[in-house]
């Protein structure tokens, strides 16, 4: 049986719910394969967060990624039109009838490595007892990772991953996955951070190296963390990532909502906080100094949470899109300029989504956020 506990606090609830169907289903069996396959469905699926493809692409953008299906102006009239675009983009092929049938848009890209096209839609489908071709929005509501394991075992994935935990072997998985390597730096991450949790050895190994410090850990009064934040046990981590030397967090009670409990900023080491902001961790109606947005990118998206402190202004943000990968951290803006950003040294742990925002009750930031460093 795969020791897989250590990843409850760095995937979601549904994301680990899913994990022994698929490894009973497609072999995906041993820590390097597990380590290996979430690490590529992370990155895909922006941390877990997109079950289904943005297909809201501007004019612009339709030009840029699919020249092929929009010469000259053809884009103008299909722009922010998913369905127009899907029918056409994936029309006659993979499957599908022409672009009038709509299947594809029907058959769009869904799960956390996007299932596409009828041929495929149908051949899952034989894995599962549901009637997938009829009813093509379960592989995003119910069977996001299973959709994806599938596509792991027709491409002999689990033989790659067992050639080792090497940025080399991660590479050769990505170029299957993706067809390239875009986004390589933050699957590697992503790997190295699963890995260690799945891997009894290597857990065992850290746990010896710090095993002398035990008997003066019992000898000092020190609050107890919660792992990787700057939030302690009792607290959710709403994000929360390494700066290097320091660490930015966001934390909230057990009972925070958007009538009761706290939420708070954090930056600075564990122990020796440089700044927590509001400063009280009394209930404050957290739509008097929080705003929200989701943000959209060809191949992605992101969100983000500002946090208004007079002048100042603190926003984490987490963000993936095609060409560029991943981008996660946290901005410091005074008088609305731009002062600081520092980008996370590791994967982030996030539950930024819409779903987090509406539960907390925050308005929309008018101001749309530009992450630093795209164009």
């Amino acid at each position: 049986m795969l020791p897989i506990d250590g990843l409850k606090t760095r995937i979601p609830d549904s994301v680990f719910d899913q994990i022994p169907d698929c490894a009973e289903k497609f072999a995906i069996n041993t820590p390097l394969r597990l380590a290996h396959f979430l690490a590529q469905c992370a990155h895909e699926s922006m941390d877990f967060k997109a079950r289904e493809e943005n297909l809201n692409y501007s004019a612009d953008g339709l030009k840029k990624i699919f020249p092929k299906y929009f010469p000259d102006n053809l884009a103008d009239s299909y722009a922010r039109q998913p369905e127009k675009i899907a029918s056409r983009v994936y029309g006659g092929r993979m499957g599908n009838g022409d672009e009038a049938s709509k299947e594809g848009y029907k058959y769009r890209g869904r799960g956390y490595i996007q299932l596409t096209g009828k041929e495929n839609y149908s051949k899952f489908a034989q894995t599962v007892s549901e009637d997938i071709l009829n009813n093509p929005d379960l592989v995003a509501a119910k069977y996001p990772l299973l959709s994806a394991a599938w596509f792991w075992s027709t491409r002999s994935l689990n033989q790659l991953a067992d050639e080792g935990a090497s940025d080399d072997v991660v590479t050769k998985i990505t170029k299957k996955v993706n067809g390239g390597v875009i986004g390589l730096d933050d699957r590697i991450k992503h790997f190295n951070n699963y890995y260690p949790l799945v891997d009894l050895k290597l857990a065992a190994m850290k746990l010896n190296a710090v095993a002398w410090l035990g008997g003066l850990l019992t000898l000092i009064a020190l609050p107890v963390w919660a792992a990787d934040s700057l939030c302690h046990t009792q607290e959710q981590v709403i994000f929360s990532c390494s700066l290097g030397r320091k660490m930015v967090s966001v934390c909230a009670s057990h009972n925070f909502s958007a009538s009761s409990g706290y939420l708070q900023y954090r930056f600075g080491q564990k122990g020796a906080l440089e700044l927590a902001f509001p400063d009280s961790t009394e209930s404050i109606p957290v739509s008097q100094f929080v705003q929200a947005r989701t943000l959209m990118f060809s191949g992605g998206g992101g969100g983000y949470l500002r946090f208004i402190n007079g002048q100042h202004q603190y926003i984490v943000y987490t963000a993936i899109g095609r060409g560029w990968g991943a981008k996660d951290g946290v901005a410091v803006e005074k008088n609305n300029q731009l002062i600081a950003n520092l980008e996370c040294q590791d994967v982030p742990v996030s539950k930024l989504s819409e779903e987090f925002y509406t539960h907390a009750g925050l308005s929309v930031d008018r101001n749309e956020f530009q992450i630093p460093g795209l164009d």
